[in-house]
């Protein structure tokens, strides 16, 4: 640190001192003691400022291979990939012995640095899903090592921060590729429909990606089966590491209703590398087309957050329509759903036979299908564009003044009161063409809504339940602005909605599938996360892999609608979960996958320079050898040792 630095910091530990006395002289009462309390106090500060400034100090020998050169020996699962008989990580535990053998520190490189002794090497794998050699450049940094040798097929997930980072580091790096000549083909992607009619073909879009192969010689056979059978199949023509293969398999109409898991499978001979050829999707087919149906009006950005919110939110397959024009196309991500033209009369037996309908963008010219569904089905969430299609639903409704729509602090007492309590209302934007409606005895606001957040407040969204009809309106114009940026506000927007379409969904057959894993289909090594009844307290969670149970346990839910049950070895499972308590009921049972699939061998290898030299080498070279204060426990204890002493003395001598 430089000189200037050390004078600001003394300057800064002077100005502590003084406010530290002025305090004690100011607010404590006076006491004999009060002298060593006021260099106590200032010395914990002083201590805390010296991390926060963090120099680069010499302190002595109690850093493990401070001043040591270092071999870190990348330990990701694309190591592991075979081109013969010969692995990159057989090269690599080599390569990693001889400099082990000249007196280097031997690090296994995987999420973080362990230390290995050369003896274990015999008994090390490969089992990082990725490498990130930022981070392992950055502890090495932080430790002290004087050189660093990296050995590794350099397929690194933060390549493009590697330039900056090895012109800021203060040692030279050497990077040693083991790289081998793989043949590869990887299923990196499978889009399919959420949910199905029982008696419909549906089609598969699958992204791939090969390396090593000949377009010309070499063919990639994709299959895709269910359960155990092969039911279509692919032929792809490989193409460079880098540049996505697509293949396209319609499935038949599924012999079965329930959640089906689909398996997709790419074949090429010689393939090296088993952990990417297959992924797994789920498929819920059922006599509905869809159990939750939007159909929107008008152009607008609401359907496209709305829809992802109610669908996993509900547990419940969801079709999306648009109205161009005179004629109506499909929404959706799956290969043959997106932009679909949909005749009117497939639209209107959806509505009719949904679970849930959403009508966006409602007014009177709306045809007379969707007014006649908005005010007869059982549950429907509406977005009305004027007053008149509100009137047709049997309330008073007027437009109200132009402006920005605050939603309101107060929060009325309703039904979803309880699942909006704390809503972070000072960070969503503000709607736009409020309508305002006139509660009466059956509708009810849920969110007010301010002009300019000031004067009065009207609903922005209200509910409506009548006999066995429950509807929401959603009378303001913009509520997607709310999830357009991660955030308060998209956390906000999937409250609303979720509360919303659980109160509209309110019975026994839908609560059940509210506990569900999310997703279905969970990335390796991660935890398995659940959606649950937010009127559960607790879960009881079986996981069954065939006949043998790996998991049973009690989930402690309390206000969270999401739970955690740790990790799983990739495989196929099926779960049961039962209510907590001595009179358990079954709540929700069914298929659960862990995928093996990793996609470390699907990134390009990063050619780097033999060699290289970090700015501040020459410094390390000539004996500086200095180490981060933050890396130090010592000023940690030193701080808890003033602490604690001062609190001691302040008690002793009678101050609290």
């Amino acid at each position: 640190m430089t000189a200037t630095r050390w004078l600001l910091l003394g300057l800064a530990a002077l100005s502590v001192w003084a406010l530290v006395a002025a305090v004690y002289r100011a607010r404590e009462t006076p006491v004999r003691g009060r002298t060593p309390l006021i260099l106590l106090r200032s010395a914990v500060l002083v201590v805390l400022l010296l991390l926060l400034w963090d120099p680069e100090l010499r302190l002595g020998g109690t850093s493990p291979g401070r001043g040591e050169d270092w071999v870190l020996l990348d330990a990701s699962l694309s190591m592991a990939a075979s081109a013969g008989e010969t692995t990159a990580w057989e090269r690599g535990v080599e390569a990693a012995r001889s400099y082990a053998a000249e007196g280097a520190r031997l690090y296994l490189a995987g999420s973080g640095l362990d230390l290995l002794p050369v003896d274990s090497l015999v008994m090390a794998k490969p089992m990082g899903l990725e490498s990130r050699v930022v981070p392992w450049l950055t502890r090495a940094a932080e430790a002290g090592a004087r050189a660093v040798t990296v050995v590794s097929d350099m397929r690194f997930s933060d390549g493009d921060g590697l330039p900056r980072a090895l012109s800021e580091l203060p040692f030279p790096v050497r990077f040693e590729p083991v790289n081998v000549a793989v043949r590869n083909a990887a299923v990196a992607a499978v889009t399919a429909p959420r949910s199905v009619a029982a008696d419909s073909s549906f089609v598969l879009s699958i992204e791939l990606s090969t390396e090593g192969l000949d377009a010309d010689a070499d063919t990639v056979l994709v299959e895709l089966s269910e359960g155990g059978s092969v039911i279509g199949r692919a032929a792809a023509r490989p193409a460079p590491l880098g540049v996505p293969v697509r293949a396209t398999i319609r499935a038949p109409a599924p012999r079965r209703s329930g959640t089906l898991r689909y398996d997709v499978r790419a074949h090429v001979a010689g393939d090296g590398f088993a952990d990417d050829d297959t992924r797994s999707t789920y498929v819920t087919v059922s006599a509905r087309t869809g159990e939750i149906v939007l159909v929107s009006f008008q152009p607008d950005w609401e359907p496209r957050f709305l829809l992802p919110v109610l669908e996993a939110s509900t547990g419940l397959s969801t079709l999306g329509y648009l109205k161009v024009g005179s004629a109506y196309v499909m929404l959706g991500s799956s290969a043959d759903a997106a932009g679909r033209r949909t005749p009117e009369t497939e639209i209107r037996a959806a509505a009719a036979d949904a679970e849930l309908l959403v009508l966006h963008g409602l007014s009177q010219t709306s045809p007379d299908w969707a007014l006649a569904a908005a005010r007869e089905h059982p549950r429907t969430v509406i977005f009305p564009t004027d007053p008149a299609s509100v009137q047709a639903l049997g309330h008073s409704g007027r437009p109200a003044a132009p402006g920005e729509w605050y939603i309101a602090r107060q929060l009325p007492a309703s039904a979803l009161a309880a699942a909006l309590a704390g809503l972070p209302v000072d960070a969503l934007p503000p709607l736009t063409d409020l309508i305002v409606v006139d509660p009466d005895a059956d509708l009810t606001s849920a969110l007010l809504a301010q002009r300019a957040r000031r004067g009065r407040t009207d609903g922005a969204l209200l509910i409506e339940s009548a006999g066995s009809r429950r509807r929401v309106l959603a009378v303001g114009r913009g509520y997607w602005r709310w999830s357009f940026r991660p955030g308060e506000g998209r956390e906000a927007y999937r409250r609303v909605w979720s509360a919303a379409a659980g109160w509209l969904l309110e019975s026994e057959a839908v609560a059940g599938r509210l506990v569900r894993p999310e997703p279905r289909v969970v990335p390796r090594d991660e935890t398995t996360r659940w959606v649950v009844a937010e009127d559960l307290d607790t879960l009881r969670l079986r996981i069954l892999a065939g006949d043998t149970v790996v998991q049973d346990i009690v989930l402690l839910v309390g206000a969270a609608d999401t739970v955690s049950s740790g990790r799983l070895a990739p495989g196929h499972y099926r779960y049961a979960v039962t209510s907590g308590g001595a009179a358990a009921t079954a709540l929700a049972e069914g298929p659960l996958t862990v995928e093996r699939f990793s996609a470390d061998l699907t990134v390009l290898p990063i050619p780097v320079p033999s060699a290289v030299e970090g700015e501040g080498s020459a410094l390390r070279r000539v004996g500086n050898g200095g180490r981060r204060l933050h890396t130090h426990p010592a000023p940690y204890l030193l701080a808890l040792v003033l602490l604690c002493a001062e609190w001691l003395l302040r008690r002793r001598w009678g101050l609290r």
